[in-house]
This record gives C-alpha cells, structure tokens and sequence, in this order.
C-alpha cells in the first residue's frame, strides 16, 4: 500500500476519533491517535526529526516560564509537550504525504471522512429509537435527541464538518466538482439532525473569512456570496430563541451577574476571558501547560457554583483563551500571524487546486476552534495548528543556518501567481 494512503488513513484518526482515548496516569485519557503517531515516525523518519525539534522548542519555552516568579511547573505539563510535538510533526508530514496522492483519491478521502461521521449519528440514530441508548440533547426544532456519533457532543460534529463548510462557501465550483452534491447533501442531513450554536457560529465564520478575502481581492460576487451565507445565518440564529440566547450572551457579556444560570455557554465563554485576562496580565509568558485550570479562582464565573467552578476550568471553551492562558502573550502574536497567513492564501488560492483547497479546510479549522474548542489535541484542529506551526519553522529555517533548515523538513506550501503549488 502507499504511504500516502497510510498517511491519509492516520489523517482520519485524528479527524475522526479524537474521542477514543485510554487511560493513562492523572490525564482524563490520552485520545488513541497519538498511539498510532509513533507508528508514523517509523513510516516517516522526517516526523520523528521533526517531532524531536518541535518538543525541545516547546519544553525550552516551558523552561523558560520559570523566570515568572508565580509559575508553578507540573508534571502533566512536562509530559504533555512532547506529546503535542509527536501529533503536530505526525500530522503535518502525513499531510506532506497525502499531497502525493491523485486528486480522485484525495476526493474521495474527504468524501469518506464526511459519509463516517453520518454514518455514526445514523447509527446512534437507531440505536436511540430501538431504546437501547440514550441522548442528554435535545433538539432545538424537531421532537427528536440528537446523537453525536463519533463525538462527544454535538458542537463537535459542527467543528468536524466545519472545514467542508468553509470548502463550499469559499469554492463551491472546485467543491461540486472533487465532493459533488452528494456531499452538500450529506453536510445538510448532518445540519438537520445535529444543530448546534457552534455549528452556526462556525459557518458565519465561514462567510465572514471569505467575505473579507474577496473584498481584498475585489472580487464583487464573492463578496455578494459570503455576505449572503452570513446574513442567512444570522436569521437563522434569531429563528430559534435557545441559539440567538446563547450567541447574545457570548457576544455581549461583560458582568456574569447579569447571565442566568441557565445560559451556561455564555457565563464559561466570559469565564475562559477572565482567566486569559488574568494570565496574561500576571504571568504573561503562561501557566503550565494543560494547566489552565489553575487560574479557574480568578474568574467571577467559578463563584456561582461549584458546578461552574469546575466546568471548562481546563480549556476556557475556546483555543484562543486557551493558548493565550498557557503560551502567553507569545501565542496570540502567533495567532495574529498565522490569521494574516491564512488570508493571504485564500487571497492568493489559485481556485483549481484540491490539495491546496484541503489545506485551506485544515487551516481554518484553527480559528473554528476560537469559536468552541477545549485541545490542542481534540481532531482536525491538530491538522491546522500543524501547518501553522511547521510553516512557522520553516519560514525561520529559511533565514537560519543549513543544520536549522535541515530539521525543520520540507518547505511551506506557497502559491505562485501561475498557480502551481511549491513542493
């Protein structure tokens, strides 16, 4: 078999089965992908070269949190690095290997991973009429629960089929053409069955992104296009009172005392703010990292119950408070960065390339996960953060010394005005 199949099954892992996790010491369980990202370094030596160099950057950066004189190192955080660096060098050197594969193989890859995450809610789907499971969701419309499938909730289906979202809002021709209909298809019976806050939220990010880039790009129907997709969701966020509470509580809450309890989304997103308010003021290089739940007394959210105390305390629900609580000031500079990035190459996409419309999917699923997202670990955002962060190394290799640029592996995707893709 190719290793590009291998490397695009291993893809699949982390997309689709972030949820399956084993035990392993203090850690609620570590997701089974990141057993099969060793099987990757020994498929390909450039990940474990790559993985190597990424953990020591990230535990040089861990040493270097020492100098803040309130900063308590942790154990899980010392063990937990260099496991994001074997997840992120596995993700992105498959990645490397799955561009080798034909755009009909590649097509029908993404096909695959959309019809397994409804093949799991259809399943669940009968298994919850027959009786023999049981749903804590509701839905928001239909007298039916919704199933979550390979997930644990549904705001994660909204941010596993966010990326195919963002594919057809911003190329609906070059998604008709490699996905086909029977894919838009699939996506709405998904919309329908799971809805979800984070799943509106996420499109009209969607719409917005691509909005933003055709209006730089001047680009009149584009622009007419996203704007359409944005307004649309909007309506639809106010059509069902449980959503439009939830979306105006996050975006307009400053005093969690004037939230009802019941709005819970709304007082954990202001709670995940605080607590990246507070690391960033008092320790601005950031905590330990997977530890964020020690900053869970700073916010006023903790005080309104212990159930609210605990809930989120390790994640902010948000990646960008996340980062921000544990990688400090140094994380958002990277973000800023890496957003301008990821306009740029929508800007610079040159429209009949899947594999560069497949990195663009993967790249916006980082900033999907600004909406909702709880790990750097949780799925497709690894993918992302992967491109992201190689490409950062890459970037300093190519101004570094040869020993440097020989690490960091192969270089960035770039897209040349003639359209074809650097290798």
């Amino acid at each position: 078999m190719k290793r590009s199949y291998l490397a695009a099954g291993y893809l699949s892992l982390v997309w689709l089965t972030f949820c399956f996790r084993l035990p392993f010491a203090a850690w609620e369980g570590v997701p089974l992908y990141i057993v099969t990202s060793l099987l990757v370094m020994l498929m390909i030596p450039r990940a474990m070269i790559g993985a190597l160099l990424l953990s020591a950057l990230l535990l040089l950066y861990e040493a270097i949190k020492l100098l803040q004189p309130d900063f308590i190192p942790t154990l899980k955080g010392e063990l937990g690095l260099p496991a994001l660096g074997v997840a992120l060098s596995a993700s992105y050197f498959c990645l490397v290997e799955v561009r080798k594969m034909p755009d009909r193989m590649l097509a029908i890859w993404l096909r695959l991973n959309l019809a397994l995450i409804l093949g799991a809610i259809l399943f669940e789907n009968v298994l919850g009429a027959a009786g023999l499971i049981h749903s804590a969701y509701r839905h928001y419309v239909l007298p039916i629960d919704r199933w979550s499938g390979l997930y644990a909730e549904p705001s994660f289906i909204a941010l596993a089929i966010g990326p195919y979202i963002f594919f057809a809002v911003n190329n609906f021709q070059l998604f008709k053409r490699y996905l086909k209909l029977s894919s838009l298809y699939i996506m709405g019976l998904i919309v329908i069955l799971d809805p979800s806050a984070t799943l509106i939220g996420v499109s009209m990010l969607a719409g917005l992104f691509v909005t933003l880039s055709r209006i730089m790009r001047g680009r009149l129907t584009g622009i007419v296009g996203g704007l359409v997709v944005f307004i649309a969701l909007g309506v639809a966020v106010f059509a069902v009172p449980d959503i439009s509470e939830r979306f105006i509580g996050v975006m307009s809450a400053t005093d969690p005392t004037s939230l009802r309890e019941e709005n819970g989304s709304s007082l954990l997103f202001t709670k995940g703010r605080q607590m990246a308010t507070y690391a960033l003021m008092h320790q601005p290089l950031g905590v330990a990292f997977q530890n964020m739940q020690i900053l869970a007394p700073e916010s006023d959210v903790s005080y309104i119950s212990n159930n609210f105390y605990d809930l989120n305390s390790a994640d902010g629900t948000s990646i960008l408070f996340k980062g921000a609580s544990e990688f400090g000031w140094l994380f958002l500079v990277l973000a800023a960065g890496w957003l301008w990035r990821f306009m740029r190459d929508m800007i610079g996409d040159p429209r009949n390339s899947l594999f560069t419309a497949t990195v663009l999917l993967f790249e916006f699923s980082l900033f999907e996960h600004f909406i909702r997202g709880t790990s750097y670990f949780n799925g497709v955002i690894s993918i992302g953060l992967a491109i992201f962060v190689f490409s950062t190394l890459n970037g300093r290799a190519r101004r570094g010394s040869g020993f440097f640029r020989r690490l960091a592996g192969v270089k960035p995707w770039r897209v040349p005005a003639g359209g074809a893709t650097e290798a």
